[in-house]
């Protein structure tokens, strides 16, 4: 099998671009993820980009809601909402208070109750009969669409469940509406916002309106209104007490003089009477008894004692004490003391001697009879202390039989006392309610008035359009977000991460990246007659091309390390930008040696439109026996030869023409005769003819586009790869790259970018 080269005349217009769907891009500086270079940035410089892809829905979002309130906003019928304070004061602040009317006015419960009495249907219908509402036209018309959404919305929100119009309780009798005053009653409610605040005592009221005196008026009448039912109804309130307490008091006093007959009866019967308060004469008694009594035992137990333990009456207390036994043991001693002195002079017979004697002997006789008349009076006293014992044990005994009687005394006695202190305290609080009611006090009072406005408070247009904006351009971001978060469509290279045969990955920006709109929509318009764009060529300068001149550097120097003669580019899916990469790609290998393009892409070839060769014989032709054809070469690109594919007409399909051994031959021949062989093949995914070159060549570039290839495509594509025990991929380049969202700042740099750079 031979090859011709041929010399082609290249009558291309010098500005002819590919399709849009086609457009390569630049190529991120370093060729292997590993060995990339990013410059560190903020967490809101990686959010940036992202939501800068999602603008649009973002924007539209915002100005949708924009564009709703401010039509709401439009349609809503302006209304005056003044606004009043009602000042409850604390407990005892009353000019005059009673216990049965008195409440903890400074609590929360009495507040939240005063504050639901004023949003009360009684209330409502009594304001609007004393203002006549239901005959104004504006409580006659039907709620709004608007007014019937917000009505729904409050209630959604807790607002107290409402009664029936038709049917409001009256204090005496159920009261039955009209339909006027029904409607007027419904705006009514819908129309009332009152309000507290929980640091102080003040509720606020305010009523919406679109006239604003009636606004004023209404929320002004509520106030004064309440304030004077509730006045009324403690009005009523007292009254009826107070006629509940006077028959009490009359049921009291009849108890009191019944009890007060009962206790004279029984003090008449009895004759116990009060001697001092609480005492009476049995009571007395009782004590003194009982004083006598325990003075007589402690006599008695002292006197046995003293018989029972003293046995020397000379020990005893009252015979020392006496003067005679002290006067004639004195005498006794000095007699005594003369006999031993006589009885040691004279001896025992003088006369002297038995004188002395004589004297000792009625001495001792003297004393102990004076000790026995002691003892004897001692004894007579114990004696004595016994019988007063039994008998106040006696009396004690009769005084006992008393005690029933003092304990009915007692019963009377309280009953009575009970009875009065019962009347007296019904009679003060009489006289206080009596008081309170000819007082007109109370513990409400206005502190600011409602007044009328001189400008409307709803609607709002700045804070509605602030609001609006706010809610737009937040909800707008979070459904940015959110798109962003669903895309598993490619738009970096943090995205390829988990993909084995994404190691290295080149970057090529979007076409035309440095052109203004108006330019690319020029240019774009001539892609629909011709083929892949060689814009290494046509614009040597741009991004696009600096980064094919960076592809193919970074090819050579990795052939430096391996055989890299055939190489195939595909993609996992169409319109990705394969053919154009192809083309550029290869004549960017031609400045570095012999290249042959080859169009193995049978079912759509778009080569020969590239370069303006004739569909002449090419691949196709070989494949199906032709033995030698003439390869087409390029002008400007002396290194570059083209095969196209052909136009041999066949029975098999293009798989079965590239699976066959004559296509191994014909890149053998190739491999032998050029020093770099590129190979533009249908699609991956959806053509066998890739599959098939992928176990025949060196090397694959797999091209995936920004924004449209998925991670899954290329998952996929790599699980076909290792099926077919492909070639290893040498690189993955993403196409059309978006320099400007910011995912890639660094590559503004050169003839475009800024002098700050």
């Amino acid at each position: 099998m031979s090859f011709n080269c041929e010399k082609h005349e290249d009558h291309r217009h010098p500005k002819r671009l590919d399709s849009h769907s086609d457009l390569p891009v630049l190529r991120e500086p370093g060729a292997y993820a590993d060995t990339v270079f990013r410059p560190e940035v903020s967490d809101f410089s990686r959010l940036w980009p992202k939501l800068q892809k999602q603008w649009k829905v973002a924007a539209l979002f915002a100005a949708t809601v924009l564009l709703v309130v401010g039509i709401g906003t439009f349609l809503t019928k302006p209304s005056y909402e003044p606004v009043a304070q009602l000042e409850i004061d604390p407990q005892g602040a009353e000019l005059f208070n009673t216990p049965s009317t008195a409440s903890d006015t400074g609590s929360d419960q009495y507040l939240g109750t005063a504050a639901r009495k004023l949003q009360g249907d009684e209330l409502a219908i009594t304001v609007i009969r004393k203002l006549h509402l239901d005959q104004a036209p504006e409580f006659n018309a039907p709620p709004t669409f608007l007014e019937g959404v917000i009505a729904q919305i409050r209630g959604w929100q807790g607002a107290p469940v409402e009664e029936d119009p038709s049917r409001v309780k009256d204090t005496d009798s159920v009261i039955q509406l009209t339909h006027a005053e029904n409607q007027a009653l419904a705006r009514f409610r819908r129309q009332l916002k009152v309000g507290r605040d929980s640091t102080s005592r003040l509720i606020t009221v305010s009523y919406s309106s679109g006239d604003p005196v009636v606004a004023a008026n209404v929320t002004n009448t509520l106030l004064t209104t309440f304030i004077e039912m509730t006045y009324s109804q403690r009005q009523a309130a007292i009254t009826q007490r107070s006629t509940w307490l006077e028959a009490q008091l009359n049921d009291v006093r009849k108890n009191l003089a019944a009890s007060n007959r009962a206790l004279a009866d029984f003090q008449k019967q009895t004759g116990i009477a009060d001697v001092d308060g609480a005492k009476n004469t049995v009571s007395e008694q009782m004590a003194e008894l009982g004083r006598q009594e325990t003075l007589a035992d402690s006599e008695r137990i002292q006197l046995q004692s003293l018989f029972q333990s003293v046995t020397n009456p000379d020990a005893v207390a009252d015979v020392q004490k006496n003067v005679v036994i002290q006067e004639l043991s004195k005498k006794l001693a000095d007699t005594q003391v003369e006999l031993k002195k006589a009885e040691v002079i004279y001896g025992e017979n003088h006369p002297t001697v038995k004188k002395l004697e004589n004297e000792s002997a009625e001495l001792q006789r003297q004393l102990n009879s004076q000790t026995d008349a002691i003892m004897r009076q001692l004894r007579t006293n114990y004696a004595a202390a016994q019988s007063r014992k039994r008998a106040i044990a006696a009396e004690v005994k009769v005084a006992s039989g008393q005690l029933g009687r003092v304990a009915r005394y007692n019963e009377l006695k309280k009953d009575v006392e009970t009875n009065t202190t019962l009347a007296n305290d019904l009679y003060r609080r009489i006289k206080e309610a009596g008081i309170a009611a000819g007082a007109r006090a109370t513990d409400m009072s206005i502190v600011g008035q409602a007044r009328v406005l001189d400008r409307p408070s709803h609607p709002n247009w700045r804070l509605n359009l602030i609001a609006g904006m706010f809610a737009g351009v937040l909800g707008g971001i979070l459904i940015g977000f959110v798109r962003e978060s669903l895309d598993s469509r490619i738009h970096a290279i943090e995205d390829l991460r988990g993909i084995a045969i994404a190691s290295s990955v080149s970057l090529i920006p979007e076409f035309g990246s440095d052109l203004s709109f108006r330019e690319r929509g020029l240019i774009r318009k001539k892609w629909d007659t011709g083929g892949p764009e060689m814009y290494l060529q046509t614009r040597p300068n741009s991004p696009e091309a600096e980064a094919l001149r960076g592809l193919g550097s970074c090819v050579m120097l990795a052939r430096a390390e391996k055989s890299l003669r055939v190489i195939l580019v595909t993609s996992s899916l169409p319109r990705e930008g394969k053919s154009t990469l192809a083309v550029n790609f290869a004549s960017a290998l031609s400045r570095h040696g012999k290249t042959c393009l080859i169009d193995a892409d049978l079912r759509a070839p778009k080569l020969g439109r590239a370069f303006d060769i004739p569909n002449g014989a090419g691949l196709s032709d070989l494949l199906t026996g032709q033995p030698s054809i003439r390869l087409n070469s390029v002008s400007g690109l002396p290194n570059l030869m083209v095969l196209t594919a052909g136009k041999a007409e066949t029975e098999s399909t293009p798989s079965e023409l590239l699976s066959s051994d004559s296509m191994r031959k014909i890149l053998d021949a190739l491999r032998a005769k050029f020093d770099s062989v590129v190979i533009d093949a249908p699609p991956l995914l959806l053509f066998a003819e890739a599959r098939v070159l992928a176990t025949l060549v060196d090397g694959i570039i797999m091209v995936c586009r920004y924004g449209v290839t998925t991670r899954s495509d290329l998952a996929q594509s790599e699980a076909v790869l290792k099926t077919v025990n492909a070639a290893p991929v040498i690189e993955v380049v993403m196409n059309g790259a978006q320099i400007k969202t910011g995912d890639y700042p660094y590559y503004r740099y050169g003839k475009n970018s800024s002098s700050a750079a």
